[in-house]
Parts: structure tokens; C-alpha cells; sequence
């Protein structure tokens, strides 16, 4: 929904640089409201929950001053055939993306809570678990206002392929840690993957519907594609865990990260269509 927005509201041209604002202050949000939860815990973990409803509801209301054209449906007449998703599914591009971005949440959804257990398997404290979290949100922050700048100016394929390419380095590096402060350490690079997923995703789904009138409907099966391998990743994880131990969960994971990598730099091109050149002598005859 929030893609759909910014590409209505800003356009094409400035999507990368919206969705990288919006996903700054995102990651923004989450960290005031760790910390807003903090606080009101010292009261009483009841207000916790007051506190979510006047947010959500303070949230809710922001939306009816979201001011600007829609542009709305393609015409039925302009619509191309390949509107639908069996037609969006026959692009090879769009195969490798959806494969590439179910084997990266496969490969992540499980990783921040196997962290937290293995900082407590390392005796580390209470303080250090809920850091795994924070850390990872403070760095998105920078990243996806970064990524939203980079995904314009260098491309949409490499700034992704930064992402996709620090996941499995990351978790194999788990499987080295020894300490609280090691496993924290590693912890900030989880901010670089996701921070640049969330932004780089939009612009690709962006660049390869333009025309087609299906933005929503890539968008829909990549978050598909998205939860089925953050459902299936945690309970591949936990099985790991139980007969493998930390350290060889942690490089089965690196492993799935890798064929996700792998995938996305084989068959998902450059989408970011260059810009029109403008006709020698055009600013003269205009003026």
C-alpha cells in the first residue's frame, strides 16, 4: 500500500528517493516506539497497550492529509493483457525476482530471533537481547535513505545486489561468534539488507510493470513469495537448531542466503529505464 502511494503521489521519476524517506521513517518509528515501550514498561506493562491504540489511531488519522493526484486504474482500453499475474509470472525477470526474494526471507525471518537465543546461549543479558533489534533499526535508518538515493543514481540491480549479497556473508559469520558483543557486532549488518530490500523492491516492481497497470498485483506476489519463506524459514530454523546446534543452523541459512544471491544476480537485470535525452537545440526553439 505505501509503494502504491508514493508511486501515485511522486511518480516514477522520484520513486526511489520517496520509498527511501518513507522506510527511514519507518525504521525511525520503531526505534521511538522500543524505547516510548521502555519507558511506559517502568510503569506499568498494561499502558504498553493504551499507548498502541493511541498511536494506531494517531497513525490512522494522519492519512487524511495524504494530499495529491491518483492516478487510478488504467483505462480498459490502454490495459495490456499482460496485466494479470499468470502473465506478470511468464516474464523470466519477474521468476527470478520472486524466487530470489522467497529464498532471502527464508534465509532472514529466522535469523534475528536465532541471534537472541544465542546471545542467552552465550550469557549474555537481557539488555543485550533486546539490543539485537535496536541495533539493526538504527542502521536502517541511514541505509534506506542511502538506498533510496543509490537506486536512482547507480542503479536499482547493484544496490539491491548489496543487500543480497551481505545476507549470507552475515549469517556465516554467526556461526563464528563466541560472545554477546561478537553476535551484536554482526547484528548491524542486519540493518544493510533490510534497510536496502525495502527500498530496492518498490523501485524494481515499479520499473518492471511500467506500462502494464500492475504494480499491485507484483507487489502482492512478492510479499507472497515474502511471508511463505518468513513462515517456512523460522520452523526450518528451529529444526536446525535441535539437530545441528547454533553454528550449522547459521551456515545452512548462509547457504539458502547464497542460492537467493545467486538467483537474483543470474536473472534479474537492470530495470531503471534511462532518461530521455533531450533534443539538441530543444531548450532554444522552446525558449
Amino acid at each position: 500500500m505505501l509503494g502504491a502511494l508514493a508511486l501515485g503521489l511522486a511518480g516514477s521519476e522520484r520513486l526511489d528517493r520517496t520509498v527511501g524517506a518513507n522506510q527511514g521513517f519507518n525504521h525511525a518509528g520503531n526505534i521511538a516506539a522500543a524505547l516510548l515501550a521502555l519507558w511506559i514498561v517502568g510503569f506499568d506493562v498494561r499502558w504498553v497497550f493504551f499507548a498502541v491504540v493511541v498511536v494506531s489511531l494517531a497513525a490512522a488519522g494522519s492519512t487524511f492529509f495524504i494530499e495529491g493526484a491518483d492516478p487510478g486504474p488504467l483505462p480498459a482500453a490502454t490495459r495490456p493483457p499482460g496485466s494479470r499475474v499468470g502473465a506478470l509470472l511468464r516474464d523470466r525477470r519477474i521468476v527470478f525476482l520472486v524466487a530470489s526474494t522467497a529464498l532471502f526471507h527464508l534465509a532472514n525471518a529466522p535469523v534475528m530471533p536465532l541471534v537472541a537465543l544465542a546471545v542467552k546461549h552465550v550469557d549474555g543479558t537481557e539488555r543485550q537481547v533486546a539490543m539485537v533489534v535496536l541495533i539493526a533499526q538504527v542502521v536502517m535508518v541511514p541505509v534506506a535513505l542511502a538506498a533510496g538515493w543509490s537506486c536512482g543514481r547507480f542503479g536499482r540491480r547493484w544496490t539491491f545486489a548489496v543487500g543480497f549479497v551481505v545476507l549470507p556473508l552475515r549469517i556465516a559469520s554467526y556461526a563464528l561468534a563466541r560472545s554477546p558483543h561478537a553476535y551484536l557486532a554482526l547484528q548491524a549488518l542486519d540493518g544493510i539488507g533490510a534497510g536496502i530490500y525495502g527500498v530496492a523492491i518498490v523501485a524494481v516492481c515499479a520499473d518492471l510493470t511500467a506500462g502494464r497497470g500492475s504494480f499491485n498485483s507484483l507487489l502482492g506476489v512478492v510479499a507472497t513469495a515474502q511471508a511463505v519463506g518468513g513462515v517456512l524459514g523460522p520452523i526450518l530454523a528451529g529444526w536446525l537448531v535441535q539437530q545441528l546446534g547454533f553454528g550449522a543452523a547459521f551456515l545452512c541459512l548462509a547457504a539458502l542466503a547464497a542460492m537467493g544471491t545467486a538467483a537474483f544476480l543470474s536473472g534479474v537485470p537492470e530495470t531503471r529505464r534511462p532518461a530521455l535525452a533531450v533534443p539538441k537545440g530543444a531548450t532554444e526553439a522552446a525558449s
